[in-house]
């Protein structure tokens, strides 16, 4: 994901999904695109790391469309079948083993394969997502929080 563009954060927000049970644990906003992990965030999946997972283009809503485990056919992405087809990896039940990617690589990584972030959770599609926040395409329900005010600086000394 180096060379492609890396799609923004829209101004809306995003929702970071729970892997198994599709609740919203957070939202990303523009400025937040350096984070991977709930760390900080949300407490409520047994691993922090932010996973990433790809919905076929024509299902980004639809269970069939979920591409947790992938395998490149000649126009897109289809199903896996094991965890060795896991698109970013597989992690554990006990620790995450994925790598760390940002909603832009994760974003960028899905429309190489022909395909787009998900809207929904995929829970139980494989790769122990379920136990990660997974980022989604859903857009965020929740109220931006307010940004904080430029820093000012201190008023000037009085001359001695």
């Amino acid at each position: 994901p180096d060379r492609l563009t890396m799609p923004a954060i829209p101004d809306e927000g995003v929702a970071v999904l729970a892997g198994g049970s599709g609740e919203v644990l957070f939202c990303l906003w523009p400025g937040d695109e350096t984070v991977t992990s709930a760390e900080g965030r949300s407490a409520s999946s047994a691993h922090q790391v932010i996973a990433a997972q790809c919905c076929a283009t024509e299902q980004p809503a639809q269970s069939d469309g979920c591409r947790r485990r992938a395998t490149m056919g000649a126009h897109n992405i289809g199903p896996g079948d094991t965890d060795a087809d896991c698109l970013f990896g597989a992690s554990e039940y006990k620790r995450s083993a994925l790598t760390p990617i940002t909603y832009g690589a994760a974003a960028a990584t899905c429309a190489l394969l022909g395909a787009v972030l998900c809207e929904q959770s995929c829970a139980n599609s494989g790769c122990y997502y379920n136990r990660h926040p997974v980022y989604s395409a859903v857009p965020c329900p929740r109220t931006r929080p307010p940004l904080l005010p430029p820093a000012t600086a201190p008023p000037p000394l009085p001359p001695i």
